[in-house]
């Protein structure tokens, strides 16, 4: 990942008359300024605090389309919960304290990493309550019913999304580099200036990105379905 919040920051900025300046060489100057704060930005109807938030509500939108998926995109938001012990409720946080978002990914042994197989959950509730009888060989068997995790280890670890939005706002004001792949910079300067408008003021520029925008959200959605 090479592309920092400021290219975001900048171009939503632009497109809402946000940047100061009333040249063409003003508007440069304040324009390639980075980081961007707000002695760049100079409009009284969007400071920069406000163009903060929409990057990160953009951001936010695809952390949670991406996070409802079985798409690739997962990995950027990778994180894994502590050890859980059969038929307990599935863990809000990671192992190191980030809030968990999204549906769950794989199931792994605790202790071994060994894969674990999704089974129905009768067939998860037997073995786990007969460990100790006539069956021999080792199960490596899970089943998520509503929030509670069912398995046939002693403990298990589950792969989820994780995200941190006080994490991000100091991210985005810090000028890191974006969170999610490069190739969603300009998805996210759409799904930003969908939401930069008040009362009528750039309301048809804001349906015009957020149409777009929706094209970016429809690459997520195939998959949102078959991982549902």
């Amino acid at each position: 990942m090479s592309v920092e919040y400021d290219a975001i920051l900048r171009q939503i900025a632009l497109r809402i008359n946000a940047v100061l300046g009333t040249t063409a060489a003003q508007l440069e100057t304040a324009y390639t300024v980075t980081p961007l704060t707000d002695s760049e930005v100079n409009s009284p109807i969007f400071p920069f605090t406000s163009i903060v938030d929409l990057v990160l509500l953009a951001e936010g939108r695809f952390v949670n389309a991406i996070a409802n998926s079985a798409h690739p995109y997962r990995s950027y938001l990778r994180g894994l919960t502590s050890a859980i012990a059969n038929r307990t409720a599935l863990p809000t946080n990671t192992s190191t304290g980030v809030p968990v978002v999204g549906i769950p990914g794989s199931v792994y042994d605790s202790s071994d990493g060994t894969p674990c197989v999704k089974r129905p959950l009768r067939e998860v509730t037997i073995r786990s309550a007969n460990a100790g009888s006539f069956f021999k060989s080792a199960a490596y068997w899970y089943n998520i019913n509503g929030a509670t995790v069912y398995h046939t280890r002693t403990n298990v670890i589950i792969e989820v999304c994780k995200y941190d939005e006080s994490a991000q706002r100091a991210a985005i004001i810090a000028n890191d580099t974006m969170l999610l792949a490069d190739d969603l910079e300009a998805a996210l300067v759409d799904e930003g200036l969908r939401q930069a408008f008040r009362d009528d003021e750039f309301i048809q520029q804001a349906n015009s990105f957020g149409a777009i925008s929706d094209q970016w959200l429809a690459k997520f959605q195939p998959v949102m379905a078959a991982a549902a």
